[in-house]
């Protein structure tokens, strides 16, 4: 283990006293010095320019590909997810779409009395531009926590903002618990 890391900072000191060099040995060339003696200052700013390129360029670009992979997703947020009580019809969902948002209520299965239901962070709509909601059951409860066994009914209230054209074109809401996971309801948008 020591080995190794004298090893990977024998490497980076190396690469550090070469990456300075070329800086100096471009100034040495023809233009690259001036005969008034402010070659060493240009060399150091150079130096000092060209090594803030190179590792700002590296954050710059992984900042760049984070911002276009926030561009590529759906302009669809979840304003709230709230769960209340029990509920009747299991496995079951009711979309109601407005023109720029989505009410969703559903009644999903969890495993125990202490489960609870939560969403799933939503994804890209697919190709067709049906973006599927996926409710997922959890339980909810300390190692040394008494539950009850018994599968429990939770009803659970979605509403998304969405844009008011485009996509998503259909809702679907899938449901992830105890039965597996399952298409509960789907919608078209009106």
């Amino acid at each position: 283990m020591n080995r190794l890391r004298r090893s990977v900072l024998q490497r980076a000191a190396i690469a550090l006293l070469i990456s300075s060099v070329p800086g100096c040995l471009t100034r040495s060339g023809p233009g690259g010095t001036d005969d008034d003696g402010s070659g060493p200052d240009d060399t150091g700013n150079d130096t000092d320019d060209s090594d803030d390129t190179d590792d700002s360029s590296d954050p710059d670009e992984a900042n760049d590909a984070d911002d276009s992979d926030d561009d590529s997703e759906p302009d669809i947020t979840a304003e709230s997810f709230q769960t209340s009580g029990s509920c009747q019809n299991p496995e079951s969902a009711s979309i109601e779409w407005a023109d720029e948002s989505i009410a969703i209520e559903g009644c999903i299965v969890g495993r125990n009395g202490c489960a609870d239901a939560r969403l799933v962070p939503l994804t890209q709509t697919t190709a067709d531009g049906t973006l599927d909601v996926v409710v997922q059951t959890f339980v909810d409860a300390d190692d040394n926590e008494a539950c009850t066994e018994v599968l429990i009914n939770i009803r659970y209230e979605l509403r998304l903002r969405v844009p008011s054209s485009g996509d998503p074109t259909r809702i679907q809401v899938t449901h992830d618990d105890v039965n597996g996971r399952s298409a509960v309801a789907t919608t078209d948008r009106p």
